[in-house]
């Protein structure tokens, strides 16, 4: 289920809109919370539906999604940088 999550960000033709929805994701595996952040700036929130997902999965896959999203936003970031 979670792979398929991050599967519709790899395959989206826009890198904004993926960059975002990584860094949604991403902020669901963090135990920091985001809800004060929510109002100022959308890309705090995080996606409920990937969060239900993801706490379905055991903690060495938690850690290794989380990774695995990081390097995926370092991605998308260097992507959509504009030269």
């Amino acid at each position: 289920m979670v792979n398929s999550f991050i599967d519709e960000i790899i395959s989206n033709s826009d890198a904004i809109l993926s960059r975002l929805r990584c860094q949604q994701f991403l902020n669901a595996c963090s135990t920091t919370d985001t809800t004060t952040y929510t109002e100022l700036d959308p890309s705090m929130c995080s996606d409920k539906k990937f969060e239900n997902a993801l706490l379905g999965c055991t903690l060495d896959d938690q850690k290794t999604i989380k990774k695995r999203l990081q390097a995926l936003l370092d991605y998308l970031i260097k992507q959509t940088v504009v030269h």
